[in-house]
């Protein structure tokens, strides 16, 4: 009779187990049969709402991040890849809203400079000549200076964050790793778009706009232009009367135009011309204290403003971000 009832117990369990091994290999052909995104597309709008960018669509998703256009599944990259529309639908404006979604990555700013760290490895961008231990390369172009990478994202296909060195691939300054800004490239066919944003307390407002066509007859010669202004009045009073009204403020403008010439699929050449202002009186500093309550604070602060966090006030002299960057490049691709 034990042995029967050993027996019986056997069967449920192995019976349990074949259900299990059914149900998952089920998953997995659901998973297998998702569409996949061709290279060079962006990703197809859904009408649903990003509830979080780090969790990917099932389908492919073509990246650069070894120097040729693969899927994140086949780069031997630990890699970060967010489509051009998944960001603009997450509403992620700025380099600094990736760091929420993206682990190990750490990006702050002061003024005119920035620290930019993955997996720790970074330094605090503080004078005009520094290098940085993490390369940012926007359309295939290392920016020297990290400063220019914080403004707003504009027509973007995608964003990669490479983590790890990438100095094989990349070149200098890519100890920590790699954030690539890709642009989306100009095509024949003819369409465009506009977005725009509004606010109060403080008053916010954004306008983008792209336009992408054919500039010939027969489609090898195709241009794109895209364009965003941006003003936000200022999260923080300032309640001295000779500096600037508002901090943490937000007045940027930036253009991009792109020609590209593909007389047949093996090769194209492309143009690209870009500008990017800032002009914002730069973030609120408060001065809250030492971490040691037993170490008296510096006697060039005693007797200090120190402003009120709450209140979100600040007694602030002067205050200013002065950002201008010009970039122009030609990209030859052949197969």
């Amino acid at each position: 009779m034990a042995a029967k009832i050993r027996e019986g117990k056997l069967r449920y369990r192995l019976l349990i187990a074949i259900c299990g091994i059914c149900v998952s290999h089920v998953a997995l052909a659901q998973a297998d049969i998702s569409p996949t995104q061709p290279a060079g597309e962006p990703a197809a709008r859904t009408g649903r709402p990003s509830q979080d960018l780090s969790s990917q669509d099932l389908g492919e998703i073509i990246v650069t991040a070894s120097r040729r256009s693969d899927t994140v599944r086949k780069t031997p990259i630990a890699v970060s890849a967010y489509a051009g529309q998944k960001l603009e639908a997450a509403q992620t404006k700025s380099l600094n809203d990736l760091v929420g979604p993206s682990p190990n990555i750490q990006i702050g700013n002061s003024y005119n400079s920035s620290n930019i760290t993955i997996r720790g490895i970074g330094n605090q961008q503080i004078n005009a000549g520094q290098d940085s231990g993490v390369a940012i390369h926007s359309d295939g172009v290392y920016i020297g200076q990290p400063s220019l990478t914080l403004a707003t994202f504009l027509d973007l296909a995608r964003v990669e964050i490479l983590r790890g060195p990438q100095g094989t691939l990349f070149g200098r300054n890519a100890t920590g790793g790699v954030i690539n800004v890709v642009p989306n490239e100009p095509t024949a066919e003819t369409h465009y778009g506009f977005d725009l944003t509004a606010g109060v307390d403080p008053a916010l407002f954004q306008i983008s706009g792209f336009i992408n066509g054919a500039l010939n007859d027969s489609g090898t010669l195709s241009g794109r232009v895209a364009a965003q202004q941006t003003y936000n009045r200022g999260f923080t009073r300032n309640l001295l009367p000779n500096g600037p009204n508002r901090l943490d403020d937000a007045k940027n403008q930036s253009i991009r135009g792109q020609i590209k010439w593909e007389p047949s699929d093996s090769f194209n050449a492309r143009v690209l011309v870009e500008y990017a202002n800032d002009d914002s009186n730069g973030p609120a500093t408060f001065l809250e204290g030492t971490p040691d309550p037993t170490i008296p604070l510096p006697s060039i602060l005693v007797g200090q403003s120190r402003g009120d966090v709450g209140d979100r006030e600040v007694f602030a002299n002067i205050n200013y971000r002065k950002v201008h960057a010009f970039n122009a490049n030609l990209t030859l691709t052949a197969r």
